[in-house]
């Protein structure tokens, strides 16, 4: 696919490869680490749980898609070799969502390198709300990410505070 030019000052040119994830934030490979797979707001959602888990000693690894057609499965699937776990955060509902169908390619193509099964954070399965404090409400949160990153960490298993 040819690259796409982005550019704010016409001297300055940026190009993407459409298709291409960014890791955004590395993990090592520990047994306290963990992987988030976001795509657009909820990228900067997983970067700020992950420096916030980097605080607690949890290494998080962010994968921003940056498109969706076509989705870097193979940079997923390294993700999720490298730190054996995987959460998947996406702003749409939980149901018929990306989240599910990235959710799927780790089972299919990565489940040999699961150390816990596949946490999935999403949006509240109501109608989007218009006010911006409910509509803020139905949206995952860094908290939420990082009570699914726990539970990756456990090997799935509730967090307990």
């Amino acid at each position: 696919m040819p690259p796409i030019s982005l550019s704010r000052e016409p001297q300055k040119t940026t190009m993407l490869c459409c298709g291409d994830a960014c890791g955004s934030h590395a993990a090592n490979e520990s047994a306290r680490s963990g992987n988030c797979v976001g795509t657009s707001v909820m990228s900067q959602r997983a970067l700020a749980a992950a420096k916030r888990l980097e605080a607690a000693g949890v290494d998080a690894e962010v994968v921003d898609l940056r498109s969706l057609r076509p989705l870097d499965r193979p940079t997923i699937i390294n993700s999720v070799k490298k730190t054996g776990r995987a959460v998947v955060l996406e702003e749409d509902w939980r149901s018929y969502g990306i989240g599910a169908e990235i959710a799927a390619t780790i089972q299919e193509e990565a489940f040999d390198y699961l150390d816990a099964p596949v946490q999935r954070v999403a949006g509240v399965e109501v109608p989007l709300p218009y006010a911006a404090k409910l509509s803020q409400a139905s949206k995952p949160g860094a908290q939420d990410l990082i009570n699914a990153i726990r539970r990756a960490l456990q090997g799935g298993k509730r967090w307990q505070k």
